[in-house]
């Protein structure tokens, strides 16, 4: 079964629509991750099938697509949208940010487009898990203008493809990625402890990315427009050399009790305008961006409502079209 939180569910006869999580763990419960509509249901189920679906190891890592067409087929007629290698035009900029992690190995054969998680081969990914709780308002900070797959068959659209992109419009920012030393990082370490010891949190808090392989190097902190950010890069593949230019764009921006914005870092594909994913832009687990941190001001203002409601002006200045492979 591709995803736990999900019980009794026979794929070749289901329909989200039905599906209630299964909020019995801890961490899992109804208060936060609550599904507030169908479609967000949908959405939701399709994160956790692509969450422990890539963790699976395949024979032959160019079967990916294949492997999860059947799934992908049979949630076709309740998405209404189109298969895009492994993501759903209706959602696609959630869906971008996804998280290979640095332990994902770069595979020898062409899997999919770089901004789709099908590229890389993972341990495990999540693309879009959490992002349908209650209570939180989302911001897109670019527009898909379109979107381009080349199918290895024209008559199967979930099946494997040989090439893809996206035009996308949005901001592009100029970053640098600068590697925390082993004093910074053993200070990132007490901050974090400090959070918890005053929330009165005595259980122990297990480390984001606790892969062995996952070090201080692969999380590097983020200047971006010569300003320094509490953002942090999770690079896609084990040996992405952050070496060279390096651009980001930043995708939707989410609010709830604290604001959580995402972005994919960028590098140059050899021709103008056009540009591969190479990690997943994010703030550390402990940040709350609201506290010294430009990296808001910079994407726009936020304007309060007397119903506890947020409303996002983002700041449109310099947007251009850009291309993804």
């Amino acid at each position: 079964m591709p995803f736990e939180l999900y019980s009794n569910v026979e794929f070749k006869a289901f329909s989200p629509f039905n599906l209630r999580p299964d909020y019995s763990e801890g961490a899992f419960t109804e208060a936060n991750l609550e599904i507030v509509d169908q479609r967000k249901q949908i959405f939701d189920v399709w994160g956790f099938i692509v969450k422990d679906y890539s963790g699976l190891a395949l024979t032959y890592p160019e079967d990916k697509l294949v492997a999860i067409s059947a799934i992908a087929k049979e949630m076709k007629s309740l998405m209404r949208c189109r298969y895009l290698a492994g993501h759903w035009e209706k959602d696609m900029v959630r869906q971008l940010a996804w998280s290979g992690y640095s332990s994902s190995a770069c595979p020898t054969t062409y899997l999919a487009p770089s901004w789709s998680w099908a590229s890389v081969d993972a341990l495990e990914q999540a693309i879009f898990l959490w992002m349908y709780r209650t209570g939180y308002q989302h911001f897109p900070l670019i527009e898909i203008l379109t979107a381009h797959i080349d199918l290895a068959s024209e008559d199967d659209e979930t099946g494997p493809v040989t090439g893809g992109y996206l035009d996308v419009l949005g901001r592009l920012f100029q970053m640098d990625a600068e590697e925390l030393g082993e004093g910074e990082e053993e200070q990132k370490k007490k901050e974090k402890q400090q959070k918890e010891d005053q929330r009165g949190d005595k259980e122990e808090i297990k480390e984001e990315h606790s892969d062995p392989e996952w070090g201080v190097q692969d999380r590097p902190c983020l200047i971006i427009q010569g300003l320094r950010t509490k953002l942090r890069l999770s690079k896609d593949r084990r040996y992405t050399r952050l070496n060279g230019p390096l651009y980001c764009i930043f995708l939707f921006l989410s609010y709830g009790d604290t604001p959580l914005v995402k972005g994919i870092a960028l590098k140059q594909a050899g021709m103008l305008n056009v540009y591969r994913p190479v990690g997943l832009i994010e703030p550390d687990f402990i940040q709350d961006l609201r506290r010294d941190d430009p990296i808001l001001g910079l994407l726009g203002d936020i304007e309060w409502k007397d119903d506890g409601n947020h409303t996002f002006l983002p700041d449109k200045s310099g947007m251009q079209t850009i291309r993804l492979i």
